[in-house]
């Protein structure tokens, strides 16, 4: 086993690093091993993309708005913290879909825009999302064969296609992962991303076998999800955590004759520790290893990510022709529409004081992003507006860009994620979206196993099995 560290710098501070450090100092306190701990974040903020506006006593999201409550992480922590949750409102069960110039209810019974039974895939026909050939290829799917093994890692798109058609992989399932990914679906791996279902038989057959809870899907804070930032910066500071923000880290070397790590920042201050954690992006990551660890390092580089920005609009009241009675909707990327999602926020999240209406639209695409933040706000208003029947125009219009912050676990993702976690020398880990699971839940678990590890002296990062 290997030597409990004394100091600990964490690099990042997201949700993932803010987790590892309370995981860490709780873990020390428990074993009654000392360690001082170091969190260092670039920017002058912490919670990373969990940033939360309030307007008139309404939290809106510029980031994630909720958390999935089938996994527990992100509910217990901020259970442990004093915070209090809330479930999106009962009209919040019904997602539309726009699909040749119409919102259409998605069905019950579809999981991850899969169909997962006789009767979601008649309401797929009914509400004209699928035609009645293409409900019935679906329907095939548990006797489709799943093709030969061979060195090429599927995408999501390819295998949806090969097992439930055209019709189904591009009009259910290709705008939830343009909305999770903030990429088409054919550059996203099965493998990496949905490691649960890529070895499935039969998707259909999997999905509707999955473990069902009788609880809410989702779960959020009612103050806004940077509620949980601002309990773990205080826990942290209590705790006796030194927390650096305007700190960004310039290069990570090891003193050979110590055994100490160095962490050198961009404006020449140096932190000397026995142990760094990255809860970085890949492409940071891979730059502050490129001298200490060339192979991790390496295998990180090819990672990618995609950009995404948050539009939230304001109506006045009355302003709006169509009902919001629904979370939102889900734009099939056939469209050819900017904007990739659209979130009804009084429909799902009643319990704020909703004195006008506010949407929040999604826009991931490409192109799209590459206009001004006037130009891209007119259009996302011109959509949203056609799409609600809107009498006039929004209010107010707020524009947040996340660049470069979404990844993307495309073919060979998982595979190099072990790669480098096994080319990094003791002392030395990665935790976070780019690695162990993009949801908050996920973030806050690959944090808390990483931190924990070092203190309880784990055999070797690549170990932590997260």
């Amino acid at each position: 086993m290997a030597e409990t560290p004394r100091s600990l710098v964490i690099i990042g501070g997201g949700i993932t690093g803010l987790a590892a450090a309370r995981a860490a100092h709780l873990q020390a306190a428990q074993d009654g091993r000392p360690v001082t701990i170091t969190l260092v974040e670039g920017s002058s903020r912490l919670g990373g993309k969990l940033q939360t506006v309030v307007i008139d006593g309404v939290a809106l999201e510029l980031g994630a708005d909720s958390f999935l409550a089938a996994k527990p992480a992100a509910a217990r922590l901020a259970t442990d913290l004093g915070l209090d949750l809330v479930a999106p409102g009962p009209l919040a069960a019904t997602t539309y879909l726009q699909l040749h110039g119409r919102l259409r209810p998605l069905p019950a019974g579809l999981a991850m825009g899969i169909p997962t039974g006789l009767g979601p895939l008649i309401g797929t026909v009914t509400n004209g999302i699928l035609s009645p050939l293409g409900a019935l290829r679906a329907g095939l799917e548990p006797f489709i064969p799943r093709g030969k093994p061979s060195d090429h890692e599927p995408t999501v798109g390819e295998v949806i296609e090969h097992r439930l058609g055209h019709q189904v992989a591009s009009r259910l399932v290709a705008p939830l992962i343009s909305g999770i990914f903030g990429a088409s679906s054919d550059e996203v791996s099965m493998v990496s991303a949905f490691p649960a279902f890529a070895e499935q038989r039969s998707l259909v057959l999997a999905m509707a076998k999955r473990p069902r809870s009788s609880g809410p899907t989702f779960l959020t804070i009612p103050k806004g999800l940077h509620s949980l930032v601002d309990a773990l910066e205080a826990d942290l500071r209590k705790a006796g955590v030194t927390i650096l923000t305007d700190s960004p880290v310039a290069s990570i070397t090891l003193e050979t004759s110590s055994k100490d790590y160095i962490v050198t920042f961009s404006q020449g201050d140096e932190l000397r520790t026995d142990a760094v954690l990255m809860s970085t992006s890949a492409a940071t990551s891979s730059s502050l290893l490129r001298g200490v660890a060339p192979e991790a390092s390496a295998a990180l580089a090819p990672m990618k990510t995609s950009s995404s920005a948050v539009v939230l609009l304001r109506y006045a009241q009355g302003s709006i022709g169509r009902t919001l009675d629904g979370a939102g909707y889900l734009v099939a990327p056939q469209e050819s529409q900017t904007v990739a999602a659209c979130t009804w926020l009084p429909a799902k999240w009643p319990h704020h004081p909703w004195k006008d209406p506010w949407v929040r639209a999604t826009v991931t695409q490409p192109a799209a992003l590459l206009r001004t933040d006037e130009e891209l706000a007119l259009l996302v208003e011109g959509e949203i507006s056609a799409t609600l029947e809107a009498h006039a125009g929004p209010q107010e219009t707020r524009l947040h860009r996340w660049s470069e912050a979404l990844p993307i676990y495309g073919p060979g993702h998982r595979g190099r994620v072990q790669e480098a976690k096994e080319a990094l020398p003791s002392g030395l880990a990665l935790a976070g979206a780019a690695y162990d699971g993009f949801g908050i839940p996920d973030c806050i678990t690959s944090g808390e196993a990483a931190g924990r590890a070092f203190v309880t002296g784990s055999p070797h990062p690549s170990d932590l099995g997260i």
